[in-house]
């Protein structure tokens, strides 16, 4: 008895020392692979319960996640030949298990609430990181980031890290016509993405604030006093940091970044192509790139393409229904804040690798929780 009471304390407390291993972790990118391992207690409580019991409005989830793993292992076996693919293939076996000991444990309101609260810390975290570091880039010194272990953390994994505390801010600040707090902790967010110089990160939360605009009309004043602040806030950036606001420009639109990612998106589309409804196989895109004319040999930096040159309509299909469905039913019940979380994520999605990080899946498990118990409802 006193094991099923303890364990579950740790389960929570371990997945929110989870959320703050971006500020260590060595490797550059951030994948859900990295944190994976302190999601372990989930199965301890699950053992300690004696069974694992997914409630019926979450089976979607899982059974969809299911479905989508078994195709990957049948792909990795009869379609792909590709080196990398069982990498791949065992890093949505992680997240399958993952998913669904989440489902299974996290259930309490507090607990859910507590790991809101560590997401947003951790944000934090990362700002006062990048502020004691100054870390810039030096083919691009406009451009900012933190280093850990001597390696330099990839600004747009770091970006994406930001849509969910963000989101949670603003709506926060919406909620509470907007306090000091909220104010300042939106301002530094805005800025640290700013400061990654990262198009998708600003791009998604931007999609979620609008979320929040259009569900949100009994305050539109609250809402346009928000984006206000934000319009004065660029403004003073784009005066003392014309450099770096620069990047965000219409005009960089064609910069080599971009061109970059044009030719990797069209790459990847074009292995799509080569067989659509299977796909190629697990780590298509490293593989084939240079075959179907991707200058350099990099993912596609787009998560939809990424998964349609893998595992084609089919994988595409099944990875996808379990978000598309919580977007649904969020917006059934009104449950805005879940609906710009999840909109916000997919349009960061839109401009990174993101199907195996871990913004992607803690953003996602995060909102079927919070959607749950309706998490979003206790600022109102």
């Amino acid at each position: 008895m006193n094991l099923k009471v303890k364990i579950p304390g740790l389960a929570y407390l371990m997945l929110a020392i989870s959320y703050f291993i971006i500020i260590i972790n060595p490797l550059g990118w951030h994948m859900f692979l990295h944190v994976s391992p302190l999601y372990l207690a989930l199965i301890l409580v699950t053992f300690a319960d004696g069974k694992v019991f997914i409630q019926k409005e979450d089976r979607i989830y899982v059974f969809t996640m299911l479905l989508f793993t078994v195709f990957t292992v049948f792909s990795l076996f009869f379609i792909s030949d590709q080196y990398g693919a069982l990498g791949k293939t065992i890093r949505h076996v992680i997240e399958f298990l993952c998913l669904t000991f989440f489902l299974n444990c996290c259930k309490n309101k507090n607990g859910i609430s507590y790991l809101v609260k560590a997401y947003i810390y951790s944000a934090i975290a990362v700002i006062i990181k990048m502020l004691l570091q100054r870390y810039s880039f030096i083919d691009d010194p406009n451009r900012y980031s933190i280093v850990n272990w001597g390696n330099v953390m990839d600004p747009n994994f770091l970006a994406a890290m930001f849509v969910f505390p963000s989101i949670v801010v603003f709506y926060r600040g919406l909620c509470n016509d907007f306090r000091k707090k909220d104010i300042v902790e939106i301002a530094i967010m805005l800025l640290a993405i700013v400061m990654l110089g990262s198009r998708g990160g600003l791009f998604g939360v931007g999609l979620g604030y609008i979320i929040l605009w259009l569900f949100q009309k009994k305050r539109k004043k609250t809402v346009i006093v928000g984006i206000i602040l934000a319009i004065i806030g660029l403004s003073v950036l784009m005066i003392l940091v014309p450099d770096t606001m620069s990047r965000f420009d219409v005009r960089s639109f064609n910069d080599g970044s971009n061109s970059l990612r044009f030719n990797l998106w069209d790459t990847s589309w074009r292995i799509f192509l080569s067989s659509p409804l299977y796909g190629r196989g697990g780590n298509s895109m490293l593989v084939l790139g240079p075959s179907y004319g991707a200058r350099i040999n990099l993912m596609s930096h787009n998560s939809f393409l990424d998964i349609l040159a893998d595992y084609g309509l089919i994988g595409f299909t099944l990875f996808y229904i379990g978000p598309v469905v919580l977007i649904i039913r969020s917006i059934k019940v009104k449950d805005i804040l879940v609906l710009a979380i999840m909109v916000g994520s997919i349009g960061t999605a839109m401009f990174i690798s993101g199907s195996d990080s871990a913004f992607w899946w803690q953003n996602y498990m995060l909102c079927i929780a919070m959607y749950n118990k309706k998490i979003g409802m206790e600022y109102e």
